[in-house]
């Protein structure tokens, strides 16, 4: 029984008398009867009070217009590359776009393939110039609802009592808001499917710079400038595998270069084979062996990412046999986190009650190799190589299978009642897009009864904060997953 707020009433009193209790009865198991009371009883099984209080200053939540921010503040996903080379025309490019101090809002598209370093790119120009802007804020914008998150995670940044006090809807307003009230920002929006999606708020924004990287070569020119990039040239990209392994003689050199051929100029892919190289402590010349061992390997890829995505799998079957050698739960790992949606996924979720040491032995083993970008909180995978973990044949040797503990995973991190757990609807909004996508890993009547539950709970979470249509979406296919259980 859901938990029940109770009225209670007095009788009126004359002047200058007290006010007596009138009688009160109650009947029922789960029934109150009182003859002061105040506050809120819950009543049923597991009823819970959320008695948590919100201490507000005597002007209440901030508006946006008030709040300051200290110059440099920024979310930026990792630091600047040690080594950038061969992007000095489109760096000059952007910047030159994005010189103007105005009061318009001055948007570039950085438009390309897949693993060709789109938010390399951006991320170099944002701590370059980061000094520059009052705020430089990083959003993940694959679809509307991450923008959304994201622009409700910034006003949680400048006004936590925000965060907390409201929807992610209403936050998200209230970082537009105080994006409109203080010029001399930097917004980038990584990963934008279309413009279409992204429109509605750049017509909302002026007085700031937007950055935004996308695969989408067209839609663009009605809101932003283009910065095309492509695939390195040779040379660059032979001196980025130079600097970084250090070649001793000139067949490595030579080795360095072929390796880069090999994979045709991918910065992606020259990313992973250096970090193999560097891990491995195996010359180039080794390496380069390794890699025509293994042909070109098809996987289920669209037409127009095949050789970009046969590329990343030949990396993959190499430094796959070296995790695993030297830890096969790291493998057991990835497999798991290409479950979920590739960025941001909480560390505090990975392993559930029983993750520690190990999880965190793997996760390091993983970064050093490339596989995943780690900071303190959170972990990421490049879209291109998650395609080709769940695009390759599954391991019966993985029991339970990746997709059963990356369900399990999010199962055990859900709080009960997420649409009273205002603490933790920041969480929520996190976690939100992982345990959508973990339950499309499964095919229709095959979803076991847990993946019911995650739905009805993410649901409940979306209705709290007034996304109904969504909250609908996910609870009818609650619904009809539990009949068949």
């Amino acid at each position: 029984m859901a938990a029940e707020q109770v009225p209670t009433t007095r009788e009126s009193a004359a002047p200058g008398e007290h006010a007596r209790p009138s009688a009160q009865a109650a009947s029922g198991s789960r029934s109150v009867a009182a003859s002061q009371l105040s506050g809120t009883v819950a009543t049923g099984d597991g009823a819970t009070v959320d008695a948590r209080s919100l201490v507000l200053g005597g002007g209440g939540i901030p508006r946006p217009a008030d709040v300051t921010v200290a110059p440099g503040t920024h979310n930026l996903p990792r630091p600047p590359e040690k080594v950038f080379v061969g992007r000095e025309e489109a760096a000059a490019q952007l910047d030159a776009g994005l010189a103007d101090d105005g009061s318009v809002v001055l948007t570039q598209a950085v438009v390309g393939l897949g693993g060709v370093g789109k938010s390399g790119l951006a991320l170099q120009y944002a701590h370059a110039q980061r000094q520059r802007y009052s705020l430089t804020w990083w959003i993940t914008a694959e679809d509307p609802a991450q923008v959304e998150s994201g622009l409700a995670a910034l006003a949680g940044r400048l006004c936590p009592e925000q965060a907390l006090a409201a929807t992610t809807t209403e936050a998200a307003e209230w970082a537009v808001t105080w994006l409109q009230a203080h010029p001399g920002w930097l917004l980038i929006l990584d990963d934008v499917s279309e413009a279409a999606q992204v429109e509605p708020l750049l017509g909302q924004l002026h007085g700031g710079h937007v950055v935004l990287t996308t695969r989408r070569d067209t839609g663009w020119e009605r809101i932003a400038t283009q910065v095309w990039l492509d695939m390195l040239d040779p040379v660059p990209a032979t001196a980025f595998i130079t600097a970084m392994t250090r070649p001793s003689n000139p067949e490595e050199t030579q080795a360095a270069a072929d390796i880069a051929a090999e994979l045709g100029y991918l910065p992606l892919a020259l990313d992973q084979a250096i970090a193999y190289i560097v891990q491995a402590r195996v010359p180039t010349v080794r390496y380069l062996d390794l890699l025509r061992e293994h042909p070109v390997r098809m996987y289920a890829a669209t037409a127009a990412g095949d050789s970009v995505q046969r590329t990343i799998a030949r990396l993959w079957d190499i430094t796959l046999e070296a995790i695993g050698r030297a830890n096969p739960a790291g493998v057991h790992l990835l497999r798991i986190l290409a479950c979920y949606a590739s960025d941001n996924i909480p560390r505090r979720i990975l392993g559930g009650e029983d993750g520690g040491p190990d999880v965190n032995e793997a996760l390091a083993l993983l970064a050093s190799y490339s596989m995943i970008t780690l900071t303190a909180d959170s972990v990421s995978l490049h879209k291109l190589v998650q395609a080709v973990i769940l695009a390759a044949p599954g391991d019966v040797s993985d029991i339970p299978p990746p997709r059963a503990v990356a369900l399990k995973w999010i199962h055990d991190a859900l709080p009960p009642r997420p649409q009273q757990a205002v603490a933790a609807w920041p969480f929520l909004r996190v976690i939100s897009p992982h345990a959508e996508a973990i339950v499309a890993q499964y095919l229709p009547a095959d979803e076991p009864a847990a993946v019911a539950y995650v739905l009805n709970e993410i649901g409940l979470f979306y209705n709290s904060q007034g996304d109904y249509l969504g909250a609908l979406r996910l609870q009818t296919v609650s619904l009809e997953i539990t009949r068949r259980h």
